[in-house]
């Protein structure tokens, strides 16, 4: 079974003293926003691993839940020696139920882990042998007025964005590695090959998503299609919840304005960033002075949060403690 871990993509993360307006960095914690912080339009790295600032959820073999044409027995299209699954199907096979109307498929449709919120990411390792085309090898399940919000098609060794515009050539005979991350409220998906970023489109809409692969005959299919998946995980984007907090100090949002225009006064803070929501610990000199701004200082710091990480995020900050 796969522990659940958070993900920080190798990178060391830090934290910003911030004096006035002037911003220095002083290596601690992790970080994702503060870059933003330290300029304001300076741009953040974007980190090399598309899954930073991510957490995996648990899997086991249960979340695996296999559709085969239905009058073949699983071993006949589907193989997994602990490690490689291997899916192939036949253009002359039976869809996978009878009452479907569908074409041929052999695919691992990802269960228990449904969702109609939040930022959510499929990673798996795929190989394509030479010959197999006209196929959906990953699906993004749940749409308006479709059936699916994202289908990843091969035709003739490229990887399509369903049957249109390339997202990698040259895909046959070698293993990939595939990130496609779904931000549901923002209604974009964008894809990743050996991470780098290959697309980014809008969503198809939807009120409940789940992901699949291995192989689902499309048009112009090959007598025999095959797919093969090692390593295939979900992550989850975590969400924004409250930190608990006596009443003396209440949660607030303000923004970057707010920090340098109501504590010039040579007031110390320590901006600690943790994927998506930062910590404000004030000197206690400027304790009063904090909480008279907080009421006012109401702008809601998500857009340089936003613009300042590798990954969509809301923030919220809050004061939690006074530094001694």
């Amino acid at each position: 079974m796969e522990e659940q871990e958070a993900h920080s993509g190798g990178r060391e993360s830090s934290s910003f003293v911030a004096v006035g307006k002037a911003w220095e960095s002083a290596p601690m914690t992790e970080g994702c926003a503060v870059g933003r912080l330290i300029a304001r339009g300076a741009r953040a790295p974007r980190a090399a691993d598309p899954t930073y600032g991510f957490t995996s959820v648990r899997l086991d073999e249960g979340n695996f839940v296999l559709q085969r044409p239905y009058d073949e027995a699983s071993g006949a299209r589907y193989s997994f020696d602990g490690s490689v699954r291997k899916l192939w199907v036949l253009a002359s096979d039976k869809p996978h139920a009878r009452q479907s109307h569908t074409s041929p498929r052999t695919e691992i449709r990802m269960a228990g882990y449904d969702y109609s919120s939040g930022v959510w990411q499929f990673e798996g390792y795929g190989y394509v042998p030479s010959g197999t085309t006209g196929v959906s090898i990953m699906q993004v399940f749940g749409a308006g007025e479709t059936a699916t919000t994202l289908m990843l098609h091969v035709y003739d060794g490229a990887l399509r964005y369903y049957d249109r515009q390339v997202v990698e050539d040259a895909i046959y005979d070698r293993w990939f590695r595939l990130n496609v991350v779904h931000d549901v409220e923002a209604s974009t998906l964008t894809v990743y090959i050996d991470g780098e970023q290959k697309l980014h489109v809008h969503g198809r809409g939807g009120n409940s998503h789940f992901f699949k692969f291995g192989v689902y005959a499309q048009n112009h299919d090959s007598s025999c299609m095959e797919s093969r998946w090692k390593d295939v995980r979900i992550f989850q984007e975590p969400s924004i919840a409250p930190l608990a907090m006596s009443s003396t100090f209440p949660s607030v949002n303000f923004s970057y304005k707010d920090l340098t225009e109501n504590f010039r006064e040579a007031v110390s803070f320590h901006v600690i960033a943790s994927f998506s929501w930062l910590r404000v610990l004030p000197s206690r000199p400027a304790m009063s002075a904090f909480q008279e701004a907080a009421s006012p200082a109401s702008s809601v710091l998500k857009k340089e949060i936003a613009d300042g990480c590798t990954h969509r995020a809301s923030a919220t900050i809050m004061l939690v403690s006074v530094a001694s």
